[in-house]
C-alpha cells in the first residue's frame, strides 16, 4: 500500500502536474467558498474507491476567497480527513489566494519568461495572482492554461517558499519534489 493519490482544485493545476511531473491528478470539484466539512466529502468520493491502495494523498488547492487563512482551513480539513481515513498520510498545501501567487513570487523566473522585469520585491501573496501580474506584465500577456502550465514547471520552487509564506508553510517545493 504505497499509492499516493494527487487533487488538485483547478484545471492549471491538474494540467501541470500531469505535463511537469506526469502526475495524473484528480480535480476535486469545490467552489471558491466551500467551507472544509464540503472539500473533505468532495476529497473523500476520490479516496474512498481507492482508500485500500492509498497511503498518501497530497491535495493543492487555493485558499480563494475563503475567509479563513491557510493554516486554519487546512487544518480544519486535516482534522475532517484525518478523522475519516485515519491510515492514510495527507499533505494539504494551500496557496493564498491561487496558484499564481506561488507561480509569479519566483519574479527571476517570471521576468525572463515573460521578457519583462518583474520587481524581485514585487509580493503576490495573499492577491488574485492572475489579476496582479498584468500590473506587472501588461493586460493579455497572461494565459492561465498556457503560461501557467509552464510556469509551474520552470520556477524555482524554494525561491517561492522564501517569498511566499503559504508555500513555505504547505512545504510545496518538498511535496513537488518527492514525485
Amino acid at each position: 500500500m504505497s499509492k499516493t493519490i494527487y487533487l488538485v482544485s483547478g484545471e492549471m493545476e491538474r494540467e501541470a502536474l500531469r505535463k511537469t511531473f506526469k502526475i495524473n491528478a484528480m480535480l476535486i470539484g469545490n467552489s471558491h467558498t466551500a467551507k472544509a466539512n464540503v472539500v473533505a466529502k468532495f476529497v473523500s468520493s476520490a479516496v474512498i474507491p481507492k482508500r485500500l491502495q492509498t497511503s498518501r494523498v497530497v491535495i493543492i488547492m487555493d485558499r480563494e476567497s475563503r475567509p479563513e487563512t491557510c493554516t486554519d482551513f487546512r487544518d480544519k480539513l486535516l482534522e475532517e480527513l484525518s478523522a475519516k481515513f485515519p491510515e492514510i498520510e495527507f499533505h494539504i498545501a494551500i496557496a493564498d489566494m491561487d496558484t499564481e501567487c506561488w507561480i509569479f513570487s519566483d519574479t527571476e523566473t517570471c521576468s525572463k519568461y515573460f521578457k519583462k522585469r518583474i520587481s524581485p520585491k514585487a509580493i503576490f501573496e495573499g492577491t488574485c495572482g492572475y489579476t496582479s501580474i498584468k500590473k506587472h506584465i501588461g493586460p493579455g500577456r497572461y494565459e492561465k492554461m498556457t503560461d501557467g502550465v509552464r510556469l509551474m514547471g520552470l520556477v524555482d520552487w524554494k525561491i517561492i517558499e522564501k517569498k511566499s509564506l503559504s508555500a513555505a508553510m504547505s512545504k510545496i517545493s518538498t511535496l513537488l519534489a518527492s514525485v
